[in-house]
């Protein structure tokens, strides 16, 4: 090895439980999720991580309209804070680390609503493989791509099939659609059609940062299609762009979502991530 290197000069291997708790302590108060965070952590000790089982998560977010009642910041805020609300509820000793959130994705389809930020393709694709490369080359083996804007879910799945083939990673994905798994109280045209700034995302945003949600512009909009057509979901399923389906932004209805309710998709939503990020961990 050679003289001077800074590998060298940090040979105390930590386990993955002391690790954890000097993050969980380094910057003051925390909760436990911060010992979850990757980047709290200097290289030395990622380098020196157990990674045999171990698994990193990259949230991936969006910047985009969600009607006249939610911040263009919903899908990164859901995604961020639910996974942490996850982290917080793994078995002691599980070693689940998470990066930051990025809060850009592929939004193309909410083109003419300001605010709206989109990456394209290509980029967004490009992105998602740098960052686990990086992963990769720490070391790791195991990497969740967690979205929480369903215009990601497509490319998220290519790049993690490309991963798998090209790189040594083990990749999985987890689409918000899982909200809707988790949802037990609400009605078959909402599980069917309300997948934007609807009721669920709309109780979850009241029980994560109600300032941020105005209720009284709340509304109810579902997308015009008859028994006979072909939909915007499903496995048979037309293309779609948001405004020709939808004047304010939204799909479904926003006027039924309560803090109460999202605090029960948080609770039912989290303790599934849980236990699906330590069947992946030990995978």
């Amino acid at each position: 090895m050679k003289t001077g290197d800074p590998v060298a000069s940090f040979s105390a291997s930590r386990s993955a439980d002391g690790v954890l708790r000097q993050a969980a302590g380094s910057a003051g108060p925390s909760t436990a999720a911060d010992a979850h965070r990757l980047e709290r952590l200097s290289w030395q000790q990622v380098r020196h991580l157990d990674k045999r089982r171990a698994l990193v998560v990259l949230p991936l977010g969006s910047t985009e309209q969600h009607g006249p009642h939610l911040p263009i910041a919903t899908d990164a805020i859901i995604a961020d804070r639910v996974l942490d609300s996850a982290l917080a509820k793994l078995r002691p000793g599980t070693a689940v680390w998470r990066l930051p959130c990025l809060p850009y994705g592929k939004s193309n389809e909410h083109r003419g609503f300001p605010g709206t930020l989109s990456l394209s393709l290509p980029t967004f694709y490009q992105v998602i493989r740098e960052v686990a490369q990086g992963v990769s080359e720490a070391g790791f083996q195991r990497l969740a791509l967690f979205s929480g804007h369903g215009g990601n879910s497509a490319v998220m799945a290519v790049a993690a099939r490309d991963l798998e083939v090209e790189t040594d990673l083990t990749c999985f994905c987890i689409d918000p659609g899982i909200q809707l798994e988790v949802a037990d109280d609400i009605s078959e045209r909402e599980r069917a059609q309300g997948f934007h700034a609807g009721q669920v995302e709309t109780s979850l945003m009241l029980a994560l940062i109600p300032e941020l949600v105005d209720v009284e512009l709340a509304v109810a909009e579902f997308p015009d299609i008859g028994p006979d057509d072909i939909g915007l979901t499903g496995p048979s399923r037309r293309a779609w762009i948001t405004a020709d389906w939808s004047t304010s932004g939204v799909f479904g209805d926003a006027t039924l979502a309560s803090r109460a309710q999202g605090e029960r998709l948080l609770e039912a939503l989290s303790e599934k991530l849980a236990r699906e990020f330590e069947r992946m961990a030990a995978t």
